[in-house]
């Protein structure tokens, strides 16, 4: 029941294409436009705001499960002016601004990084599985593809604080960082970790004066209801280990797969600590390398990890 594709209300009427989540980020918009920012996680509105942008109405009689946006408040301002248009002309905008946003910070890492004779390898980076889910769900992963470049450029120029503040903007999607902090620890890179501390902080307590304490609760039990397997989170269609245990827990009728994905998270994250201790590179491609290696290995061992969070 994702919803993603030709819609119907009970008139029988032909909606147009919304990527899924994009829903959750336009009603978010919706929600903080129309009742402030304190509202946006209560599934209640949620349920309201994404039937209007399905059928242009409430309807209480047709019921479905409300998608939620379980991210921090600051990053719903940019869906409030989103929402401010009709919710498929606004999911097209999106998705145009999300591929040139794509296509030219691929360009422009590329030129900075890479050699100017392998450009045609960005055709096939355009063309990937991940690149085209981010745009066919709605999703933000684009903007994280570009903090996460703007890391590493900064780390391989010395601004290691500057470094920081961009790492700390993948609090878009915490569970990214479960691997990247730990080694920056671990290396003892301390203003990086500085950075990020700075940026975390300007993240996370603007997002809690929007929200105030009511939606500090509404949103603490989004987190948690993930962790415990919300509807919404559908770990049989992830990326990772977890995906693999919940088809073993299936299949075998036991919790062995809960085992196998500790064991194999566990696995993953230490050999990626492992690159970061013992094989830290004094070239900038060495660099790059371990940087492939840790955000693989965070796809794999994160909780919560669909394909298209690999772009």
């Amino acid at each position: 029941s994702l919803y993603i594709a030709q819609l119907w209300s009970e008139r029988g009427r032909l909606f147009w294409f919304i990527g899924s989540d994009f829903m959750a980020y336009w009603g978010s918009g919706y929600i903080a436009n129309q009742w402030g920012y304190s509202q946006i996680y209560n599934l209640e509105l949620i349920e309201k705001a994404q039937h209007l942008m399905l059928f242009g109405e409430y309807l209480p009689n047709v019921y479905f499960h409300p998608l939620p946006m379980a991210y921090l408040s600051i990053f719903v301002l940019p869906f409030q002016i989103f929402a401010l248009f009709p919710p498929a002309i606004s999911f097209y905008l999106w998705t145009l601004l999300n591929f040139l946003a794509g296509v030219l910070y691929i360009i422009y890492f590329t030129k900075k990084i890479a050699h100017p004779d392998k450009n045609f390898i960005l055709f096939f980076f355009v063309i990937s599985f991940p690149f085209f889910q981010s745009l066919f769900w709605g999703q933000v992963n684009i903007f994280l593809m570009i903090f996460l470049g703007e890391f590493i450029r900064a780390m391989q120029s010395n601004k290691e604080i500057r470094a920081g503040f961009w790492i700390s903007a993948l609090l878009l999607k915490p569970q990214t960082l479960i691997i990247i902090l730990p080694a920056l620890l671990l290396t003892k890179r301390i203003k990086p970790l500085i950075g990020a501390a700075l940026g975390a902080i300007i993240l996370m307590g603007t997002s809690f004066l929007l929200i105030g304490a009511e939606g500090v609760v509404e949103l603490s039990k989004l987190w948690f209801g993930y962790a415990n397997n919300i509807v919404t989170s559908g770990p049989q269609s992830m990326g990772n280990w977890r995906m693999i245990g919940t088809f073993i827990n299936h299949f075998t009728e036991t919790n062995y797969g809960n085992l196998f994905t500790l064991f194999a998270s566990a696995a993953t994250i230490l050999w990626a600590l492992y690159l970061w201790l013992f094989q830290n590179p004094k070239t900038n491609f060495g660099f790059l390398l371990i940087m492939l290696a840790t955000f693989a290995a965070t796809g794999l061992a994160t909780w919560h990890s669909h394909a298209h969070m690999a772009v």
